[in-house]
């Protein structure tokens, strides 16, 4: 008697800990979804170009560094907002990261800095000499 009561127990805890633990993974896939439709968004993209021109003047024209970008990859920034990393003309060791926010004022999305890599940086140097 006292074994099946242990037991529905055990099972009742188990099943509560496996509905939270599908909820939790749940709230995190959702959480993905949300971030990646911003992160892939025109707003966001304009943010990015605006980064990048800011790196390189002359961006996205013929005969300058920084002809394209892709996103690798982003995640979400522990202080708010996502860090989003580009790649720069389909080359790995040229990135820039940028860190997506709501602007408080108006809602719109802005860049809170960001950096790029010492080899995109020297690359600029070098074509800007």
């Amino acid at each position: 008697m006292l074994f099946k009561r242990i037991g529905k127990v055990i099972a009742a805890l188990l099943v509560v800990v496996a509905v939270l633990f599908v909820c939790f993974k749940a709230m995190g896939y959702i959480e993905q979804m949300k971030m990646s439709s911003i992160v892939n968004s025109e707003e966001a993209r304009e943010v990015y170009e605006k980064d990048l021109k800011y790196i390189d003047k002359a961006a996205f024209t013929p005969n300058v560094v920084i002809q394209s970008y892709e996103i690798s990859s982003f995640e979400k920034n522990p202080m708010g907002g996502i860090i989003v990393y580009l790649f720069v003309n389909d080359h790995k060791e040229y990135t820039v990261s940028v860190f997506l926010h709501k602007n408080d004022s108006d809602g719109k999305l802005v860049s809170g800095g960001g950096g790029w890599s010492p080899q995109l940086e020297q690359l600029i140097k070098e074509k800007n000499q």
